[in-house]
């Protein structure tokens, strides 16, 4: 599975160069409005989208109601887990599913995010491509390993997603503010795909997507392997 793959050789990013710290820098004072997945599909209510990593996908509702009844035919929403594995983890996944199909968007069930390109069923490009606090998920205790693993799935993720989406597409990865989430330093890692360039880092706002609950990839049962709860995640995301 890639998941012991990604364990096993996580390594984790060095430091930003000079260079890239001045980018890091100018992303911080960008002018303009905020470039996110909701100011996105507002002015580009015909986008093609990609949802990568629903969990009891309520996110893809909350999208799709967004744009209005019977208009999700451009959305494609999908998971890493079976659709066994799905309902056997959120409860309220299969009624947001069938609310999702009603509009006409596409769901796929065993999607591996680190490697979008090989899954046939996703047609390219995208224009907007969003991975909501992806995790792991695997229990890791140890916290420089549990950060190496974590920066390795959002570093596959960001690298496949520049081979699935559009010239003048965003993609969008929101995670939660704070220590160890910190620590991955995701922009720093967009920087390093060769084909993005970083727009801006804003704070996430529940608020635009009504609905949306964020679920630990271990289920609603699972153990304690993202810190802070369901609710403290999504406030404090990033």
């Amino acid at each position: 599975a890639w998941v012991t793959k990604m364990v096993q050789n996580a390594a984790g990013p060095k430091g930003p160069t000079k260079e890239e710290q001045m980018k890091l820098k100018q992303s911080k004072n960008n002018s303009g409005p905020a470039q996110t997945a909701a100011y996105f599909l507002t002015k580009n209510p015909d986008a093609k989208v990609l949802l990568i990593g629903e969990g009891n996908f309520s996110f893809a509702k909350a999208i799709v109601e967004m744009l209005g009844p019977g208009k999700g035919a451009n959305i494609t929403a999908t998971a890493f887990d079976t659709r066994k594995e799905m309902k056997q983890k959120y409860e309220d996944a299969a009624e947001n599913v069938s609310m999702v199909k009603a509009s006409g968007a596409q769901v796929y069930y065993g999607i591996d995010g680190t490697r979008l390109e090989v899954h046939s069923e996703l047609t390219k490009p995208y224009d907007l491509i969003v991975f909501n606090f992806p995790h792991v998920g695997l229990g890791i205790k140890d916290q420089e390993l549990n950060v190496a693993a974590n920066q390795d799935l959002v570093a596959k993720f960001l690298e496949s997603s520049a081979l699935m989406c559009s010239t003048k597409g965003l993609i969008c990865v929101s995670t939660k503010k704070g220590d160890p989430y910190d620590s991955w330093r995701v922009p720093l890692l967009g920087l390093r795909v060769p084909s993005l360039r970083l727009k801006n880092t804003v704070a996430f706002d529940p608020g635009s997507f009504p609905g949306y609950a964020h679920r630990r990839t271990a289920g609603t049962n699972g153990g304690e392997d993202e810190s802070g709860s369901d609710n403290d995640i999504m406030a404090n995301g990033a």
